[in-house]
């Protein structure tokens, strides 16, 4: 029982966390800083290869910084857009 009630709490927590990324009256700001000059070429040949490696990049949500974090294309519309 006290697994459950700390999962439905952890799970409750990042719930609220994530309303700040999707909340409709804020625009949310996302940079993404890569250390190779040429990462978007590595991105596209990541995809068309089927290769579902991340590359390393830095990033910064609204004023909140994160290193080293994965970045790929999701699927077809991020490929293409």
């Amino acid at each position: 029982m006290k697994f459950y009630i700390t999962l439905l709490l952890a799970l409750s927590f990042g719930a609220v966390l994530g309303q700040d990324l999707y909340d409709i009256n804020n625009v949310t700001v996302i940079e993404l800083t890569f250390e190779e000059s040429n990462w978007d070429q590595i991105m596209d040949q990541n995809y068309s290869n089927g290769n579902e490696d991340r590359l390393l990049a830095s990033c910064i949500v609204n004023g909140e910084p994160f290193d080293s974090v994965g970045v790929k294309y999701k699927g077809n519309s991020t490929y293409s857009a």
